[in-house]
């Protein structure tokens, strides 16, 4: 999994899979909740994560 961001929230993305999880259960719980908002409320298509570059795997 490599260090990301989804709107600013600090995460873990894994690239083969597609899965995303907070670094820590607050920012889990944070995720949850803005992805929610995302789909129900703006109707999102495409998630804005930025996952950062030259990251060592960390599994």
């Amino acid at each position: 999994m490599n260090k990301a961001k989804y709107r600013g929230i600090p995460c873990f993305f894994d690239l083969e899979t597609s899965e995303i999880k907070g670094q820590n259960k607050f920012y889990d719980l944070l995720l949850d909740c803005v992805i929610w908002i995302d789909v129900h409320v703006f109707q999102v298509e495409g998630f804005p994560v930025l996952v950062e570059e030259n990251q060592d795997n960390l599994e």
